[in-house]
């Protein structure tokens, strides 16, 4: 099993979870990293690096070529 890595960080969480939408339509795992105090607290996210949109090692070239494509259109 692969480690994983912080893919792309976002400044707000809802910016992180519309991209796990697209990479988990793509069949790609992913998950947001940061602390918001549950959604309650976004500010504290600015505050500590953002919203760190994690996948797998392995799945990170192919999912950034997702994003890619993604922002692209």
């Amino acid at each position: 099993m692969s480690d994983t890595v912080c893919l792309k960080t976002f400044q707000y969480r809802h910016e992180a979870e519309l991209a796990i939408g697209i990479l988990e339509s793509n069949g790609i795992n992913a998950f947001v990293s940061g602390d918001d105090y549950g959604g309650a607290g976004p500010h504290i996210l600015q505050a500590t690096g953002g919203a760190k949109l994690m996948v797998l090692e392995d799945d990170a070239e192919k999912a950034l070529e997702i994003l890619n494509e993604y922002d692209a259109e």
